[in-house]
C-alpha cells in the first residue's frame, strides 16, 4: 500500500447567497496528480465528506487494492453531478494518495465554462494545469474557454489559451477557433493581430472564412488604411474565397470616400462579373442616383443617346453615379440632360423617353422628369398611361397632389386619355400612406361620379388604412360591405387585410368568422392569412384555437417559416411564457429555419422584459395546447428534441446572461444587434436593479456606434425610479436635451409617475406644465396618479372648513397645503377632461368629497356637470353631501337640480 502523504486540498468552497465560489488555495505541485499541498501536517487523513460514495474505494484501499480503488474514483469523477461533488472526490483521492487524471480536470474545465459560465476561474484552473504540465485532452474545452473569454472581452487571455493549445500539441486549431479570435480582435480594433492570425491560417493551409476577411477589410477601412484593405481583398481572391456584397460595399465605400473613382469602377465591374448584385445598403452608402433598376436604365439610355450623336460621355456619367459628392460633376450631369432636351437631333426613341422619365421619377428628379415629358410631347410623342402614372406617382410622393390632379386633367384634355385604375390607385395609396383617409375616400367618390368602377386593390388600400386604427376597424368592414354591394368581387388579399386588422386590434374571434367566410366564398387562404389569424389568437391567450388553425395550415400544405416562428415567439414572450418561446427557438434552429434579427429581437426583449417574472404557463388547457403546437412544428423534422429545453429561469442573473448569449449568437450569425436589442438588454438590467451594469452596457452600445435614443433614456429613468433613486432619474432626464435627445411623451409620463410615487408633487406639476408648453400632455395614467396624490394631501389634512385659512405650502420641501391641493386637483381634472380623458370613479368621488368639504360649491357643481356630460354620475353618498352643502348655503335651486341630475352650467 502506498503511504499516506501530507493532507492535500484541491479546492475550498465558500457559500455566498447560495452561490458556490471556487477558490484555489495553494500553488500546483509538479507531480502528476494535480493537487494543492497544505504545508501544515495532518495526523490522519480526513474522513470522506459523504461515506456512501467512497466506501467501496475506502475498503479497496484498506485491502491494498490501489489500482481497483483508482478505477472506482475515476468512475465517481465521471459521474459527479456537481462541482462540489467533484471537489469532494478530488479531496478524498488526494488525501488517500490516489491520482486524478487529466480527463477529469478537462471535465471540470468544461463544466466551469458551460454550466457555470465562470470563465475567470476556468482560466485560472487552466493556468495551474499548465504549470503542472497537464493540458485538456478534449478540444471542446479549448473552444468553450476561448469563446467565453472572447465574449467577456478578455482577448489577451483567449490568445494565451490558444497559444498554449498549439504549444502543447494536444489539439490542432480549427477555422472556427481562428474565426472567434479574428472577429473579436477586429471588434476591438486590433486589426494587425487579427491579420497575423489569418496569415498563420493561410500558411497552415486553412482558408479563412468570408466573414473573417470582411472583418479585416472593414477594420482597415475604418482606420483609413485602404492599401492594406486592398491587400486583404487580393489575398481573399487568391485563397479562393468569394467576396459577397458586404465585402464589396465596404471596399467601394472606402475608395469612394477617397475619390478614387477608377478603382470604384473596377471593383463595381468585378462585382457584377462575379455575379454579385448590389443591394440597398450599397446604394445607400454610395448615394446612387437614381436607385435600383432606374440607375441601370438611365445609364443604358444615356449610352444610346451617345451612340445616336448626342455626344454624352457615358463613362463620365457612371463616374458621377459613384462620386456624387462632387458638386461640379453633378452640375455637368444636369447639363448633359439639358443638352438632350434642347437638341434638335432625335437621339431618343419613344421607348427611351418613357423609360428615362420613369427612371428619373424613381430617382426623385421630378423637375427633370417633367421637362422630359414636355419634350416628349413637343416632338409629337404621346405619353402612355404608364408614363403619366410614373409622373403622378412622383408628384404624389412629393406631396404635390394639386399638380398630380393637373396632370390627370392634361391627360383628358390633350390626349383624351381617361385616368385608368392604376392612376386612381396611385392617388389612393399615397393618401392612405399619409393618413389622409378623407381625401382617399373623395377619390373613390370621384371615380363613382365618372362611372369608373374601383378595383378591389383600391378598396383594399382604404380598408387597410382604416384597420390600422383600432377605432376604425368596423368602418373598414363597412367599406368591405360597400365594395361587395358595388359588385366588386373580394379576393384573398382584401380578406387577409381585414383578418389582420381584427387580429391586430384584439378581435380574433371576428377574424375567425371572416376567415371561415372567405373559405365558404371559394377563396383559398394564404400563408399570410393563417399567420395573421394565429397571431391574433395567441395574443389573446386563445392558444387552443390558435393551435387548431396551425394544424389546418399544415394540412393545407403550408410550411412554417421564419415569419410564423417569430410571431409565435413574440406573442408567447408577451404573454410571459418565455420558456416555451425558447423551446420554439430551439425547434426553429433544429428545423433549420432561418433566424433573422427580428426573431432575436423578439426573444431577447421577451427574456429581459420578464427578468423578474416567474414563467407564466397559462394553465392546464394552455399547456396541452402548447404541447400540441410543439408537436405539430416538430413533426416537420426527424431529429429528436424534447420540449422545455430552455434555460432555467430561477434567477434574473441567468435570464440576463442568456439574453447576452443570444446577442452574441446574433453577431456570430452575421446579424449586428441594433438599438432595439441593446435597449432590451439595458431594460433587463434595470428591471433587475443592476443600474451599474445597465450603464456599462450602454457604453458598449455607444462603442458600437449606436446613440442612445428616447427609449434608452426612458428605460434608465424608469430603472432609477424602481430603485428608489428619483434624484438620479431627474438628473438623467435633465441631460437629455444637452445630449441631443429630446424627451418624448413616454419619457415625460414615466418621470411624472415616478415623481408622484415619491410625493414630489410640485415637481410633477411643474413637469406637466413643461410638457404642455412643448405641445405634449400627460397620459390618463399620469393624470390619475397626479390627481390621486393631490387628493391624498387634502384628505390627510382634514376637511373641516374653518373660514379663511392662509396658505401653508412649502415649495422648497415639496409640501402643499390641503386648500391649495384641492384647487390644483380641480385644475388637473379640468385639463384631463379637456384632453378627452374621463376620471376614474375613485378619483372623481374623492375630489368631489374634498371640494364639498372645503366649501367649494362652484367647483363641486362644475365637476358634476362636466362628468354628467360624459355619462358619469357621482356616488349617491357623495352626492348627498353636496346637496346638503347646497342647503346649508341656501342654494335651494342648485340642490334640486343636482338631485335630478340637471346640468347646472350649460357651458361646463
Amino acid at each position: 500500500m502506498r503511504p499516506n502523504g501530507p493532507r492535500r486540498i484541491f479546492f475550498s468552497c465558500k457559500n455566498n447567497k447560495n452561490n458556490t465560489s471556487l477558490v484555489l488555495i495553494r500553488p500546483l505541485t509538479t507531480s502528476s496528480s494535480f493537487s494543492l499541498i497544505d504545508q501544515s501536517p495532518s495526523p490522519s487523513p480526513p474522513p470522506p465528506p459523504n461515506p456512501s460514495p467512497f466506501s467501496l474505494a475506502e475498503n479497496l484501499i484498506n485491502r491494498g487494492l490501489i489500482s481497483a480503488a483508482q478505477g472506482v474514483v475515476d468512475r465517481i469523477v465521471q459521474h459527479s453531478p456537481s462541482i462540489s461533488d467533484f471537489i469532494s472526490t478530488v479531496n478524498f483521492a488526494t488525501s488517500r494518495g490516489l491520482d486524478i487524471n487529466s480527463a477529469a480536470y478537462s471535465e471540470l474545465l468544461r463544466v466551469l465554462c458551460t454550466e457555470e459560465r465562470r470563465f475567470p476561474e476556468a482560466f485560472d484552473l487552466f493556468n495551474r494545469m499548465g504549470v503542472a504540465g497537464i493540458f485538456p485532452v478534449d478540444f471542446c474545452c479549448y473552444v468553450l474557454l476561448i469563446d467565453g473569454l472572447c465574449f467577456r472581452g478578455e482577448l489577451d487571455n483567449a490568445l494565451f489559451v490558444f497559444e498554449k493549445m498549439i504549444q502543447s500539441g494536444t489539439c490542432r486549431p480549427t477555422v472556427y477557433l481562428y474565426k472567434s479570435l479574428v472577429c473579436n480582435l477586429c471588434k476591438k480594433c486590433r486589426i494587425v493581430e487579427a491579420d497575423s492570425l489569418c496569415r498563420v491560417m493561410e500558411l497552415d493551409r486553412l482558408t479563412p472564412s468570408r466573414v473573417m476577411y470582411t472583418s479585416l477589410i472593414s477594420g482597415y477601412c475604418k482606420q483609413e488604411d485602404i492599401e492594406r484593405a486592398k491587400g486583404v481583398y487580393e489575398r481573399m481572391l487568391k485563397m479562393g474565397c468569394k467576396p459577397d456584397v458586404c465585402t464589396y460595399t465596404i471596399l467601394i465605400s472606402a475608395f469612394y470616400k477617397q475619390n478614387r473613382a477608377d478603382e470604384v469602377d473596377n471593383l463595381f465591374d468585378k462585382m457584377l462579373a462575379d455575379g454579385v448584385s448590389p443591394d440597398h445598403v450599397m446604394y445607400k452608402s454610395l448615394k446612387k442616383y437614381p436607385e435600383g433598376q432606374g440607375l441601370c436604365l438611365t445609364i443604358m439610355i444615356l449610352q444610346v443617346a451617345d451612340k445616336n450623336g448626342c455626344h454624352i460621355d457615358a463613362l463620365s456619367i457612371f463616374s458621377f453615379v459613384t462620386s456624387r459628392s462632387n458638386k461640379t460633376v453633378e452640375e455637368d450631369v444636369e447639363l448633359w440632360f439639358r443638352k438632350i432636351l434642347v437638341s434638335n437631333k432625335m437621339c431618343l426613341s419613344y421607348d427611351d423617353f418613357s423609360t428615362l422619365i420613369s427612371a428619373l421619377c424613381v430617382g426623385g428628379k421630378t423637375n427633370l422628369a417633367r421637362d422630359f415629358l414636355d419634350k416628349m410631347r413637343a416632338i409629337g410623342f404621346q405619353p402612355s398611361h404608364s408614363t403619366y402614372n410614373s409622373m403622378i406617382t412622383c408628384l404624389c410622393h412629393d406631396g404635390s397632389f394639386e399638380d398630380a390632379k393637373k396632370f390627370i386633367g392634361l391627360m383628358e384634355e390633350e390626349h383624351g386619355m381617361l385616368p385608368n385604375l392604376a392612376t386612381y390607385l396611385i392617388m389612393v395609396n399615397e393618401h392612405c400612406k399619409r393618413g389622409n383617409l378623407n381625401l382617399a375616400i373623395e377619390v373613390l367618390e370621384e371615380m363613382n361620379e365618372k362611372g369608373l368602377k374601383p378595383s378591389v386593390a383600391i378598396y383594399d388600400s382604404i380598408i387597410g388604412a382604416l384597420c390600422n386604427d383600432e377605432r376604425l376597424v368596423e368602418t373598414g368592414y363597412n367599406m368591405f360591405e360597400r365594395m361587395l354591394k358595388a359588385g366588386v368581387v373580394a379576393d384573398e388579399v382584401v380578406y387577409t387585410t381585414l383578418i389582420n386588422g381584427y387580429s391586430k386590434n384584439g378581435k380574433p374571434i371576428r377574424a375567425c368568422c371572416l376567415f371561415d367566410e372567405m373559405i365558404k366564398s371559394g377563396i383559398k387562404p394564404s400563408f399570410h392569412a393563417y399567420a395573421a389569424l394565429i397571431n391574433g389568437l395567441i395574443k389573446q391567450n386563445l392558444t387552443k384555437k390558435g393551435c387548431d388553425y396551425l394544424q389546418r395550415m399544415l394540412e393545407d400544405g403550408f410550411v412554417p417559416d421564419t415569419v410564423l416562428y417569430t410571431i409565435l415567439i413574440n406573442q408567447f414572450c408577451r404573454n410571459g411564457d418565455v420558456s416555451f418561446a425558447m423551446d420554439l427557438f430551439n425547434l426553429m434552429v433544429i428545423n433549420k429555419i432561418g433566424v433573422n434579427s427580428i426573431t432575436y429581437r423578439s426573444l431577447i426583449s421577451g427574456v429581459c422584459r420578464n427578468v423578474l417574472r416567474i414563467n407564466h404557463s397559462g394553465g392546464r388547457k394552455s399547456e396541452k395546447a402548447k404541447s400540441k403546437i410543439f408537436h405539430l412544428l416538430h413533426q416537420i423534422t426527424l431529429k429528436p428534441i424534447n420540449s422545455n429545453q430552455g434555460v432555467h429561469w430561477d434567477t434574473s442573473e441567468k435570464k440576463i446572461h442568456y439574453a447576452l448569449k443570444l446577442m452574441q449568437d446574433m453577431k456570430e450569425n452575421g446579424l449586428m444587434p441594433d438599438l432595439h436589442v441593446h435597449n432590451a438588454i439595458i431594460n433587463g438590467y434595470c428591471r433587475a436593479g443592476r443600474m451599474r451594469d445597465a450603464y456599462e452596457h450602454r457604453k458598449l452600445m455607444l462603442a458600437d456606434g449606436l446613440r442612445s435614443n428616447q427609449v434608452t433614456y426612458t428605460t434608465l429613468i424608469e430603472g432609477y425610479i424602481r430603485s428608489g433613486e428619483i434624484d438620479c432619474a431627474i438628473a438623467l432626464f435633465n441631460t437629455m436635451d444637452s445630449n441631443g435627445c429630446v424627451p418624448d411623451k413616454v419619457t415625460y409620463n414615466t418621470l411624472m409617475k415616478g415623481l408622484c410615487s415619491t410625493a414630489r408633487i410640485i415637481d410633477a406639476l411643474s413637469l406637466s406644465q413643461t410638457m404642455i408648453k412643448r405641445g405634449l400632455y400627460p397620459s390618463k395614467v399620469s393624470y390619475e396618479r397626479l390627481l390621486k396624490s393631490l387628493c391624498d394631501i387634502c384628505l390627510s389634512g382634514g376637511l373641516a372648513f374653518k373660514g379663511c385659512v392662509p396658505c401653508r405650502c412649502n415649495y422648497r420641501l415639496q409640501s402643499l397645503c390641503d386648500i391649495c391641493s384641492s384647487s390644483l386637483a380641480f385644475k388637473v381634472c379640468e385639463e384631463m377632461l379637456l384632453h378627452g380623458y374621463v376620471l376614474c370613479n375613485s378619483n372623481y368621488n374623492r375630489l368631489l368629497y374634498i371640494l364639498c368639504g372645503h366649501n367649494k360649491l362652484w367647483e363641486s357643481h362644475k365637476l358634476i356637470d362636466m362628468m354628467l356630460k360624459r355619462g358619469k354620475s357621482p356616488d349617491e353618498v357623495i352626492k348627498s353631501h353636496v346637496v346638503e352643502a347646497c342647503y346649508k348655503q341656501r342654494e335651494f335651486d342648485l340642490a334640486i337640480m343636482l338631485k335630478k341630475n340637471i346640468l347646472v352650467y350649460e357651458d361646463g
